[in-house]
């Protein structure tokens, strides 16, 4: 079975994101409340006095999310309509952190590995991630992936930074030379 990694070159028209003192999220793809932890991350970024903004891009929201999302009236917190895949990279250069939200009350959030994860690693961006989803943090223990120190992260979450990711290891291309590798 070969991981499902965007290929190398996925990423390489990504600009250098500009400093800032504000520390920009974002969460890509489909949301809902059941399944995710939309509020618990909504509530703590409205809890950080400013210091966090946070996007939601997608064009698959419950209704009961999007009324959720609108009833906090938070202007740190947006709905963005979504974008062409290959126009993603771009999008995410403004943001510093990505977000997996899944609560991991589906086997398969517990133990795969999101797409998203390699996607925003891929776009210089730390993930951060439930600590329910098992099989994130085995595959980020086991590729030397660093955990971040900050204390402010919601405790529901764990980190992984962006620092020590191999694009080319990670990546459609590096997964298929692993597995031609083995077999010659």
């Amino acid at each position: 079975i070969l991981p499902n990694y965007p290929m190398t070159n996925w990423s390489d028209e990504v600009e250098p994101r500009k400093k800032s003192k504000i520390i920009r999220m974002v969460h890509v793809g489909a949301l809902g409340l059941d399944t995710m932890h939309l509020e618990l991350i909504c509530q703590w970024v409205m809890s950080q006095a400013g210091k966090y903004t946070l996007d939601f891009i997608t064009s698959n929201i419950a209704d009961s999310a999007y009324q959720y999302i609108k009833s906090v009236e938070c202007d740190k917190i947006r709905i963005l309509s979504t974008t062409e895949y290959y126009d993603i990279p771009n999008l995410l250069s403004a943001y510093s952190i990505g977000l997996v939200l899944y609560k991991g009350v589906v086997p398969n959030y517990i133990f795969n590995v999101p797409n998203k994860v390699s996607e925003y690693l891929h776009c210089g961006l730390d993930v951060w991630y439930p600590n329910s989803l098992e099989s994130t943090s085995a595959w980020a223990k086991k590729n030397g992936l660093s955990k971040s120190l900050d204390t402010t992260l919601p405790q529901e979450f764990e980190s992984i930074l962006k620092d020590g990711f191999d694009r080319r290891k990670f990546s459609a291309e590096g997964a298929l030379r692993t597995l031609l590798e083995k077999l010659n």
